[in-house]
C-alpha cells in the first residue's frame, strides 16, 4: 500500500523503538503506538501542534508550550483559550468492532486488539482497515479545537468519537442557533461538570469564523466532510437522526463506513496539500 500521506506515528520510531518490520507495517504501528500512548498522543505532539500553527490562520505565530506534566504533549494559547489537536475520527472503535465480528467476539478492548495484532495471534485480512491505521495519524485526520473540547464531545467510552457528529451538531447549531445542539455535542450523557466553560469555549471558537457554517468548514479544511449544497456527511445510516451505535452495523454496512471514512479523509489530505503549499512538518506530503 502507498503511504502518500504523512503519518505521524512515524515522528516516534526511536521514542516507540519500533522494528523495521513493524515501522513498514502500518497496522504493526497503530498496536506500537496504541500499547505505549500513554506518553504520547500524535495529536498533540510536536509534529501535529507544529503543523496547526502553520496551517491554521487563527493559529499563526503562536507559540507551543509542554502540557503540564507531559513531556511530548503540547498545546497552544490563542485570546487566553488552550487549542489541542484532535483526532477526528478514531481507529479503536472500528477494530474492535472489525475483531468483535472476524472472531465473533462479545467484546474486546483496544490495547488487547493491539496486544493480539502485535503478537500475531489475529491477523487484519483486509486492506480497507490497513489503510485506515495509517490515514488516522495522517493531517487529513487531525485538527486543533478547544481545550477538552475532544474529551467532552468523544462521549463515554468514545462511543461518539466519530467527526460526523461533531459536523451534524455544529451545522445545526450555526443554522438555528439552537443551544441543545452545543449540550448534545458536549455533553450528551451529564457528565459534563464544567458545562458553562465548556460552552464559552465552544463559542468562542465559533466566533473566529463569525458563526458561519461555511467559514468554518472553509478555514478548517473541511470541505471533504460536506456534500454538494454543504451538509454534513453521514458515516453510516441513522447516526444522525437515532445516534445508531457501530455495533448495529452489519459487516457489509461497516465496510461501506471504514471506505467512506478513508475516502473522506484522502480528500481533506489533498485539500490541505493544496492550501498549506505542501509545507508540512515531518515527512511532509509526497508531491
Amino acid at each position: 500500500m502507498e503511504e502518500k500521506y504523512y503519518d505521524g506515528k512515524k515522528e516516534f520510531k526511536e521514542l516507540l523503538e519500533m522494528t523495521e518490520d513493524v515501522f513498514s507495517s502500518p497496522i504493526k504501528r497503530w498496536a506500537e503506538y496504541c500499547l505505549t500512548n500513554k506518553k504520547i498522543d500524535i495529536d498533540v505532539s510536536e509534529w501535529a501542534m507544529k503543523n496547526y500553527v502553520e496551517m491554521y490562520d487563527y493559529l499563526k505565530g503562536v507559540k507551543l508550550k509542554k502540557q503540564r506534566g507531559y513531556e511530548y504533549k503540547y498545546e497552544v494559547e490563542a485570546c487566553g483559550v488552550a487549542f489541542r489537536g484532535d483526532t477526528m475520527t478514531s481507529f479503536a472503535n472500528f477494530i474492535r468492532k472489525y475483531f468483535k465480528e472476524k472472531k465473533k467476539l462479545r467484546n474486546i478492548g483496544k490495547e488487547n486488539c493491539a496486544n493480539k495484532i502485535k503478537s500475531g495471534e489475529y491477523v487484519v485480512e483486509d486492506d480497507y482497515m490497513h489503510e485506515f491505521s495509517y490515514l488516522q495519524h495522517t493531517q487529513g485526520n487531525l485538527i486543533p479545537v478547544p481545550f477538552c473540547f475532544n474529551v467532552e464531545r468523544s462521549g463515554a467510552f468514545a462511543d461518539r468519537d466519530y467527526w460526523d457528529i461533531v459536523m451534524y451538531n455544529i451545522y445545526m447549531w450555526c443554522e438555528s442557533g439552537d443551544e441543545r445542539y452545543i449540550y448534545d455535542l458536549l455533553n450528551r450523557y451529564n457528565k459534563n461538570t464544567h458545562m458553562a466553560e465548556s460552552v464559552c469555549r465552544f463559542k468562542y471558537w465559533m466566533s473566529l469564523y463569525h458563526h458561519n457554517w461555511n467559514e468554518f468548514c472553509d478555514r478548517n479544511y473541511l470541505r471533504a466532510f460536506v456534500d454538494s449544497e454543504g451538509y454534513p456527511i453521514e458515516f453510516w445510516k441513522n447516526h444522525f437522526a437515532f445516534n445508531r451505535k457501530i455495533e448495529s452495523l452489519s459487516l457489509c454496512e461497516f465496510e461501506d463506513s471504514v471506505k467512506l471514512i478513508n475516502k473522506l479523509i484522502k480528500k481533506r489530505n489533498e485539500e490541505i496539500n493544496r492550501n498549506s503549499k505542501g509545507v508540512i512538518y515531518g515527512g511532509g506530503f509526497l508531491t
